[in-house]
């Protein structure tokens, strides 16, 4: 399998949910570990631009089914860029229209994304 792109229709919720910010945004302890060890002293707003910059555009990337599912919805896995650096993301969209969980914004760990 190898990537394949990230639906429109996903990118522009979760680019929605990204702009509103506030209650719409729920990030994970680990989101939040791995994001200051890798870029420390660095806020969210930075990131949420870079999220919100990248997925406004066609964007390739891996459906991830979640295990175990901690929200009902949809995630993807993607290759974005913050401060010049390739950087890995992982969204999960909720279906009941409640926003969307961060679960991963971080340097990558591995060379390639689940399907690739």
């Amino acid at each position: 399998m190898s990537t394949q792109p990230i639906p429109e229709v996903w990118r522009k919720a979760v680019c929605a949910d990204l702009h509103a910010a506030g209650k719409r945004i729920e990030y994970t302890d680990d989101f939040y570990d791995r994001w200051q060890q890798d870029f420390p002293g660095e806020t969210a707003l930075g990131l949420l631009d870079d999220f919100e910059t990248m997925l406004s555009q066609s964007l390739q990337g891996c459906p991830v089914t979640m295990d175990p599912p901690a929200k009902a919805g949809v995630t993807w896995e993607f290759w974005f860029i913050h401060g010049g650096e390739r950087a890995y993301g992982k969204i999960l969209l909720r279906k009941d229209g409640r926003g969307i969980v961060l679960y991963s914004a971080h340097l990558p760990k591995r060379k390639h994304l689940r399907c690739e």
